[in-house]
């Protein structure tokens, strides 16, 4: 049980533990329109300097799931608390994370700026911001 709960959980969290690979995606879209905009500016710097941190952000994410799998699994070992009373812990809390994150913003396919979805429409083109849609 607590192979397909708690650790089935920890696969969720990353950017947000609701509708993750969504949210991963809008991000790195966010991040391409970052880069795209710092490169417009010439500043070749600044992009390797924010990839350098997106991935030592990654490798710390990733430890930090190595650490909090092994305590976990010591917890569950000592008889701190068994199997299902973590699954229901973690689904508690994961729920309460994903309510108090604020929602995002939906990217424009076309300026790559993300924008409230009433200011959005959506189009066979994928989603435009209402100012690159009247052009």
């Amino acid at each position: 049980m607590i192979e397909d709960g708690f650790f089935g959980f920890l696969d969720t969290v990353g950017m947000d533990a609701v509708d993750g690979q969504q949210q991963r995606s809008i991000r790195k879209l966010e991040l391409q329109a970052e880069f795209a905009r710092i490169a417009q500016d010439g500043n070749a710097d600044a992009i390797a300097n924010v990839a350098r941190r997106m991935e030592a952000m990654a490798s710390d994410l990733a430890a930090l799931r190595v650490v909090v799998e092994v305590l976990a699994h010591a917890v569950v070992d000592l008889g701190g608390v068994d199997g299902a009373q973590l699954d229901d812990r973690m689904k508690a809390a994961l729920g309460r994370f994903a309510a108090a994150q604020p929602q995002r913003g939906v990217v424009c396919g076309n300026c790559g700026l993300s924008y409230a979805p009433s200011k959005i429409v959506d189009t066979d083109a994928g989603p435009r911001c209402k100012r690159c849609h009247a052009l």
